[in-house]
């Protein structure tokens, strides 16, 4: 079985909302005790930068509610448990978290992120590439895997909403500022959670009642896949429709990047795909 690391969180209520943890905090310190384990397997995100001229980018991320949501007041800290694996060909880390309180309520967390080797240049603009040689020896025979595909939303989505009845649909545009950005100024994958929810309120508190159901019950899903990044100053726009399909309310997003000067609205390139699940 891949090792299994943990960390400790003391549960403050900017975390929450009043059905459920946040899930930009839950991607939040998903990451952080992702980034711990792998500092502990021997491969930290610094030396992978600073000494292998390897970066890490998300492709997709996923989070999970169980049916007794995990809220503030479920205790007073929370233990996450993460595993790190690499899949077999190098090309892509995975990392599978799990929050949990001692009364039982967790949220499970998957993220899988695609090494890129670095230009060296300011920007870190940086190209696909295989963790090899030493950091690939960081990772026990049980923590490589076959088999894990990077991209599956679409199709996902495809079948969730397939025969689901459309309840309406939105737009919201919105800004990077430094906040929503890492290191390089690109824009944090734990904040699209957050970007896609306030378009989604933002026509819900509207009028929109067919899309109430979102206010009044806790998230059940998230999920979400990269394709651009974004950078400090850009503007974009989130797209949205709503399905109803037997006891589930589904959301999904396309979030558009920013225009280059001059061209037309429907030329905005796909930075990301989501969806939510109620």
């Amino acid at each position: 079985m891949p090792r299994s690391h943990h960390a400790t969180f003391g549960l403050e209520t900017c975390m929450f909302s009043p059905h459920q943890m946040h899930p930009e905090c839950s991607l939040r310190f998903a990451a952080s005790a992702a980034m711990g384990a792998l500092a502990r397997q021997g491969s930290s995100l610094q030396s992978m930068l600073h000494e292998h001229g390897l970066g890490l980018v998300i492709v997709a991320s996923e989070v999970d509610y169980e049916e007794e949501a995990l809220t503030f007041f479920s205790g007073t800290e929370m233990t996450t448990e993460v595993r790190v694996s690499l899949r077999d060909d190098g090309r892509l880390l995975i990392f599978r978290a799990r929050h949990s309180v001692p009364a039982g309520h967790a949220i499970s967390i998957f993220v899988r992120a695609r090494p890129v080797k670095l230009s060296g240049g300011a920007a870190m603009d940086a190209a696909p590439a295989a963790i090899e040689g030493a950091l690939r020896a960081c990772f026990a025979a049980d923590e490589i895997e076959a088999g894990v595909p990077s991209r599956v939303l679409q199709s996902l989505i495809d079948g969730w909403v397939a025969g689901g009845d459309e309840l309406g649909a939105g737009e919201h545009s919105f800004f990077i500022g430094r906040s929503d950005c890492e290191l390089a100024d690109q824009w944090q994958f734990v904040r699209l959670p957050s970007l896609v929810a306030t378009a989604r309120e933002r026509v819900a508190l509207s009028d929109a009642r067919a899309l109430s159901v979102s206010l009044k019950r806790p998230l059940r899903a998230f999920r979400g896949e990269y394709f651009r990044p974004m950078y400090l100053g850009d503007s974009g726009r989130i797209e949205f429709k709503a399905f109803r399909k037997e006891a589930r309310t589904y959301f999904v997003y396309r979030v558009l990047g920013a225009l280059v000067p001059g061209a037309p609205e429907d030329q905005r390139p796909v930075c990301a795909i989501a969806a939510e699940v109620f």
